[in-house]
């Protein structure tokens, strides 16, 4: 019996460590899908700012395949309220004349 609890007691130590270090792998993971979503909203919204709604639009089309924090949502939502109102005021002007 003394053999078997040594042998547990040695795996159960390997276990801990493989769950650990796919726990800090996993986190990592998080953090560098975050960071890059952080970079692609960045983009969008110096597009927006530069009134080039469809490049924008296009950036954050690639956020859908990322995992964004709730605050990452919102800004996305934000965002795409903003694209549709350029694309909607720059459809009117045209409209109106402002394209020549």
């Amino acid at each position: 019996m003394d053999k078997a609890a040594k042998v547990a007691a040695e795996h159960q130590a390997e276990v801990q460590q493989v769950v650990s270090n796919v726990a800090a792998s996993a986190q990592t993971a998080v953090g560098e899908a975050s960071t890059q979503a952080q970079a692609l909203i960045s983009q969008a919204t110096n597009l927006i700012s530069e009134k080039k709604f469809q490049d924008a639009s296009q950036i954050l089309q690639q956020l859908a395949s990322l995992k964004l924090t709730p605050e990452q949502q919102k800004l996305v939502e934000d965002l795409k309220a903003k694209i549709q109102a350029g694309l909607a005021g720059s459809g009117l002007q045209n409209v109106l004349g402002g394209k020549k």
